[in-house]
């Protein structure tokens, strides 16, 4: 058993040190290391934050989701929301619709939602491509940190998400035994205790956004490091004037 066990791990070992020596992986790694790797790196910033920006504004004119209304007769229609089209409609869904409550709540969904978001990504690109003066550094980085606390977008995608899967799995309308055996007999099947099923969709807007809100939570924690580090640098009393007109800092 003991010789079994050396000779598998002499195997692994062999397998091992035979996988790195074709694929060269120290190579890799002095190469991930390397400046030009990060070079390339930085390069690939500029474009991500546009992108998450042209993500940001496409994902929210997509279907978000489809609801569809189904009943032990037959379904009752169904209706396909976008993001943008969802605030529109959020009067509809109120006995008030011109009320300061109401227009209130449709706001703050475009706000924190859409519009800080895509406030921060442009102030994020604006010092990536060095188009902030050098002292007003301070002011961007609190402006950018106000707007980052104010980016609800992860939020709003996830609880939507939470709440159109905890709609699709309630039971709006309950069948007790005499529901059940009437509906049976006019329909000529058991439709069990589901009087009213939500059947929801998930349409492209959600996962467009879904990934929208992961790459504005990544880019934005390399661009706002970056952004310290040149405030750290002109407190110095570095000159990073040249370096932000430039190249990235």
């Amino acid at each position: 058993s003991n010789n079994r066990c050396t000779n598998r791990c002499s195997s692994i070992s062999s397998s091992y040190t035979s996988f790195r020596s074709r694929y060269n992986l120290k190579n890799f790694r002095e190469w991930r290391q390397s400046e030009r790797a990060s070079a390339l790196f930085l390069d690939s910033i500029a474009p991500c934050l546009f992108v998450t920006m042209i993500l940001v504004i496409f994902g929210g004119f997509f279907t978000a989701f489809t609801v569809e209304l189904k009943t032990p007769f037959g379904s009752l229609g169904e209706k396909s929301h976008s993001f943008f089209g969802l605030a529109g409609r959020l009067a509809a869904c109120t006995p008030h619709p011109t009320a300061i409550t109401t227009i209130f709540g449709q706001v703050t969904y475009i706000m924190f939602a859409m519009v800080f978001v895509l406030l921060h990504l442009a102030l994020l690109l604006a010092f990536w491509a060095g188009q902030v003066p050098v002292d007003k550094l301070v002011r961007a980085r609190t402006a950018a940190r106000t707007l980052l606390a104010w980016s609800a977008l992860d939020v709003v995608v996830l609880s939507m998400i939470v709440t159109l899967l905890e709609m699709s799995t309630s039971n709006f309308v309950y069948l007790n035994g005499a529901d059940r055996h009437w509906v049976e007999t006019l329909t000529g099947h058991d439709p069990g205790h589901q009087g009213l099923d939500v059947h929801i969709t998930l349409g492209p807007g959600t996962y467009i956004l879904s990934i929208a809100a992961l790459a504005h939570y990544f880019v934005s924690y390399v661009v706002m490091g970056k952004m310290s580090a040149a405030i750290e640098k002109h407190e110095r009393g570095d000159d990073i004037a040249t370096e932000l007109a430039s190249s990235p800092v």
